[in-house]
């Protein structure tokens, strides 16, 4: 490292009367020296498009009594931040060079620093944690990445209920326990019982970052052994400048079951607290470069209208708004760009909500120990009542309907889309997984015949589906829908549609529930040309209508495989 010492001497005189007189009334000079010391700490910085980089001073006696500014040749290369006398933080913003300067206010001191943005390339992210890290990263953040023309690699080495102590104890034995995600050019790659020492060297990582399970995050106790992880990570990563993170986890919600909640005397705020203070320390005593304020970004959406409501058991997030919130937080600190301003959304969820994530978010990365209040969204967006009809496709990613359609793709409880109707308008409706579907399927027709109802291929192709008998190692007698946001004082139609290629009885049952219930059934086997639906469905007072979906009593499939292709919603006239 190279160091810039500037000294200037300056003579001060003194000033006599020159009278005639003796020898001993010559006039006597009274020397005074000012030495101006500065040091910075790099001279020639060189670093990626989107990436940050410290750059210190340090001053002598003398030259710490000078005013100084920080100046910078080029703002569209560069981006100075965090400004203060002695220290400044370099943002790369677009390839190019730039000069950053330190200057006295009287110009006594000058030092200069020569920064070199080049192209960002690819960026690679290695990620060891739990549900918690599979909740912030495997969802979203590629894709709020690849609106922005980042190219970035995700790996997401989790094992459920991972502590820091669990991952020392892998480390040590070489363990090969964990889940591996890998997300690479839009395809995800899944692959069960990897150990550490294998993935770390599998691509020269830009950052790597560790996690302690949620419980504990707020107990600096609990971090011992991040030295040891931190140490080994270090010594075999095969990228000499790669980046470590701290995820700061969240605080679970004020109504949580989760039996570590105890530990913080179940009360949100003060787990929030352990957990930003003891993050804060633990960044600061292991020189990590970079926390990731997820619990902040949370905390701040909690202060919208949407209130307490970003978990779906009370720890692990919402699936749409809450993974999008802690997405947009990453996505924000690692590329150092406004969130608000990404165009990606997820399919499903409301602008309105999108935008409290993404604020949330921005602020968290703005002032990541500290909430933010978000003044903006305290009041529910004006919603329209549901007057034209809903249409929900039920089944794959890659077979989305266009609009009108509302695509419900993920089969996992606590999974959740929010509904428009036929004309785009937003309804507060949400549609919510309550209980599991067995998988989906995409056996189904690529033409019906059904006049109260026309189906694109995207939606009769393909289904969610369950069964009562073990089918490749699984079994879902019975999967439920919730539909969320209803107005209590109306009542609603629903209408199913379900189809698969087959030559036996797949009679599928449909129970509709509100304050009242209704039951009706439908052979999905090869079926082109029949719906069934329910009518007059009046919601409970909480504005809730839950559909159970199982197998029917004249279902003579050795599975008992049943299914939902499609839904439509409307009021009751």
């Amino acid at each position: 490292m190279k160091i810039i010492n500037f000294c200037i001497y300056i003579l001060i005189l003194g000033t006599s009367n020159f009278a005639c007189s003796g020898a001993n009334d010559i006039p006597q000079i009274k020397k005074q020296i000012k030495e101006y010391v500065v040091n910075i700490d790099q001279t020639d910085i060189s670093l990626k498009e989107g990436s940050k980089q410290l750059l210190t001073a340090s001053f002598n006696e003398d030259a710490a009594q000078l005013d100084y500014s920080w100046n910078n040749s080029n703002p569209e290369i560069v981006g100075l931040e965090n400004n203060n006398t002695d220290r400044v933080t370099i943002h790369g913003l677009s390839v190019g060079t730039a000069i950053v300067t330190l200057e006295s206010a009287g110009k006594e001191v000058s030092v200069q620093c020569k920064i070199t943005v080049t192209e960002r390339g690819s960026v690679k992210l290695l990620a060891l944690g739990n549900s918690f890290t599979v909740d912030a990263i495997e969802q979203n953040l590629y894709e709020l990445a690849e609106a922005e023309g980042i190219e970035l690699i995700i790996g997401s080495m989790t094992i459920g209920g991972g502590s820091l102590d669990r991952h020392w104890d892998n480390i040590s034995d070489d363990k090969a326990e964990y889940n591996y995600l890998k997300i690479e050019e839009g395809n995800k790659t899944r692959v069960s019982d990897k150990a550490i020492s294998s993935v770390i060297k599998e691509e020269d990582w830009d950052y790597i970052s560790i996690q302690q399970v949620s419980g504990y995050s707020g107990l600096l106790s609990s971090y011992g052994n991040l030295s040891n992880i931190l140490n080994y990570l270090r010594e075999n990563a095969i990228n000499p400048d790669v980046k470590f993170i701290l995820h700061q986890t969240w605080a679970y919600a004020g109504n949580s079951t989760h039996a570590d909640f105890s530990k913080y005397d179940r009360d949100q705020i003060k787990m929030y607290n352990s957990i930003v203070e003891t993050t804060r320390l633990v960044t600061e005593k292991e020189g990590l470069d970079m926390i990731i304020p997820s619990g902040t970004a949370i905390q701040n959406a909690r202060t919208s209208y949407i209130g307490d409501n970003f978990t779906r058991d009370g720890f692990h997030l919402d699936m749409s708004y809450g993974r999008y919130t802690a997405a947009c937080v990453w996505f924000g600190k690692l590329f150092g760009i406004d969130v608000r301003n990404n165009s990606f959304m997820p399919a499903g969820l409301s602008e309105s909500r999108a935008n409290v994530a993404r604020t949330a978010a921005y602020f968290a990365v703005q002032n990541p120990y500290k909430v933010t209040e978000l003044v903006d969204f305290k009041e529910d967006p004006v919603i329209k009542e549901l007057i034209k009809p809903v249409y929900v496709d039920f089944g794959e990613a890659g077979k989305l309907s266009s609009f009108p359609w509302n695509n419900m793709t993920s089969t996992i409880v606590g999974s959740s889309i929010e509904l428009v109707d036929e004309d785009g308008a937003e309804l507060g409706i949400e549609l919510i997984i309550k209980q599991k579907f067995g998988g989906r399927n995409s056996g189904g027709p690529t033409v019906t015949q059904i006049p109260e109802f026309t189906l694109p291929e995207t939606a009769s192709n393909d289904s969610f589906f369950g069964n009562l008998t073990e089918f490749n190692g699984q079994t879902s007698p019975e999967g439920e829908i919730e539909i969320k946001g209803l107005n209590s004082e109306r009542k609603y139609d629903f209408l199913f549609f379900s189809s698969r290629a087959a030559a036996d009885n797949r009679e599928t049952k449909y129970t509709v529930r509100g304050t009242n219930e209704k039951i009706v059934y439908l052979d999905a086997s090869s079926n082109i040309a029949k719906v069934v639906g329910t009518q007059g469905i009046q919601p409970r007072s909480n504005g809730t209508v839950s559909i159970n979906v199982t197998y029917g009593p004249n279902n003579n499939n050795e599975y008992k495989f049943f299914y939902i292709n499609a839904m439509k919603l409307s009021v009751t006239e």
